[in-house]
């Protein structure tokens, strides 16, 4: 299982860096919304969206999207593996402390259909770029805290 887990590992940080290099280049140096840890702004996104011409967005929303949709899914599948071998001998706890880094792949994935709405929409409404935000906002939550609990299963403490 670990060759598995170290796998998925080694996929997710090359994945990233693919991300990060094409990402970067389609955003024209401008920050993604998806890296906007404590969330956006109606008017950061509206300016963001004056700054990006219609061609750059589009394929941000989709051949990045496609990038961004592979990665949130082997980083959650690798910390759910780290996870769940560090658990191993303790209390099934532990082991359902899986579904953390899981519920961050859906959220992320969310978070990706929800910004290319913004991305590609006429014009996003207040209250799309508000849940997005904060959508973005949650993931950055549950990957901390898949840290946290990958850091305490790896520790093998007592229960």
């Amino acid at each position: 299982m670990k060759r598995g887990v170290w796998a998925l590992t080694i996929a997710a940080a090359i994945n990233y860096a693919v991300l990060i290099w094409v990402g970067m280049g389609a955003m024209r140096g401008q920050k993604p919304l998806d890296l906007y840890y404590f969330g956006y702004s109606y008017d950061d996104v509206m300016a963001l969206l004056m700054r990006l011409d219609f061609e750059s967005a589009l394929y941000v929303a989709g051949t990045v999207r496609m990038i961004d949709t592979s990665f949130p899914i082997l980083l959650g599948l690798a910390l759910a593996g780290w996870i769940w071998i560090g658990a191993h001998g303790r209390s099934a706890v532990w082991r359902l402390a899986v579904l953390v880094p899981l519920a961050y792949t859906a959220v992320d994935l969310y978070e990706n259909q929800l910004i290319a709405q913004i991305l590609t929409g006429m014009l996003p409404s207040p209250e799309l770029v508000e849940w997005a935000s904060l959508v973005t906002m949650v993931k950055f939550g549950l990957v901390g805290l898949s840290a946290i609990v990958l850091f305490g299963a790896a520790s093998g403490g007592d229960d």
